[in-house]
């Protein structure tokens, strides 16, 4: 064979390939797309059955603590516009459900990020014509293969809890949010500071993980903490599942009713904006939140401080909120911080 002969004898080999490899991807993905629709089937004729035929869901896609405390604070006013139909809130997890159970939601289902990412998928496939009594509680569901919505956070002003009332919850305002019903006098608080001995009113949390917010440097807290008690100050960091307390601070888990009652005895947090901030919001305690600048995960158009601040939201009125770049040096922050206890 000649020279000439084997190059093009390999590029027909080469398109060949291509076009069956090609076929191969997408047979794949329209198999996997399928799959997982015929399993949200599924979940979906579960859930009718549990709950009946005059059954409505809606289904948190993420069992981030911060998304499932703001769509069920806004649930049972978005409920009572169909006064027939019995409302199932989805929750991915235990401590979802935690969560949801602080407002007067009567019917929370858990179920697995898997079977909630194929029940989107399902209600994504049988779309608006079906009429399916489903609602993702989320402008833009990762699971949905379609959307833009995620790259407007920030647009003109957006903020997190405008595009959860302007495209999840249109009509509602943040008067028609439900109060959680956190616990006031629970003794199991009162055995926390007695167990640690954590000072009543000088006592600081601190929440230094968080999901989608990079983490500070060890030398920051480390810092912060030495500081902290110079001051004066019982320290303490928030912990569970695998965390592990910062060096030279109590590790403790409060659990979520009872997070009101714990910062307003200990009398102030530090925290790494995450899901845990949206909740103590409205606490009677100081509220110090940490925004960087440089992020992994990027919202939209705009900065994590200008998508997620509580004062922007309307969520809190004296939070001290400090905006940073690491790159810039972190003893800035730790200073500000200082300088508000």
């Amino acid at each position: 064979m000649e020279l000439r002969d084997a190059k093009e004898l390999k590029r027909v080999l080469k398109r060949a390939l291509r076009k069956r490899t090609n076929g191969l991807i997408l047979t794949r993905l329209a198999y996997s797309y399928f799959r997982f629709a015929r399993r949200g089937l599924d979940v979906y004729q579960g859930l009718r059955k549990k709950y009946g035929e005059n059954a409505r869901f809606y289904v948190n896609h993420y069992p981030g603590t911060g998304d499932i405390y703001l769509t069920s604070m806004f649930m049972p006013a978005w409920a009572k516009r169909r006064p027939g139909e019995r409302a199932v809130v989805t929750v991915i997890g235990k401590g979802g459900e935690k969560v949801a159970r602080l407002f007067p939601l009567e019917d929370v289902e858990v179920l697995s990020q898997r079977d909630t990412k194929a029940l989107i998928r399902f209600y994504e496939l049988c779309g608006d014509r079906t009429e399916l009594p489903v609602e993702i509680l989320h402008y833009h569901a990762q699971a949905m293969n379609s959307g833009i919505l995620d790259r407007f956070a920030g647009y003109k002003g957006l903020d997190f809890l405008s595009m959860y009332l302007g495209v999840v919850f249109p009509g509602l305002t943040p008067a028609d949010a439900a109060v959680p019903a956190f616990a006031k006098d629970d003794p199991k608080i009162d055995e926390l500071f007695e167990r640690h001995q954590l000072q009543r009113g000088k006592t600081v949390l601190l929440v230094p993980y968080a999901n989608t917010i990079d983490e500070m440097s060890k030398p920051f807290w480390n810092y912060l903490v030495s500081a902290l008690k110079e001051k004066g100050y019982s320290v303490c960091t928030n912990v569970s599942g695998d965390e592990k307390p910062l060096p030279g601070t109590e590790g403790i888990f409060v659990p979520y009713k009872g997070l009101k009652q714990f910062l307003e005895t200990a009398g102030a947090t530090i925290q790494l904006r995450c899901g845990l901030t949206d909740m103590i919001a409205g606490f009677d305690c100081k509220k110090i939140i940490l925004y960087p600048v440089d992020n992994y995960f990027q919202f939209g158009m705009s900065s994590i401080y200008d998508y997620f601040s509580l004062k922007k939201m309307g969520l809190s009125e004296d939070a001290v909120e400090i905006e940073f770049s690491r790159w810039k040096g972190e003893r800035q922050v730790y200073e500000k911080i200082l300088s508000c206890l």
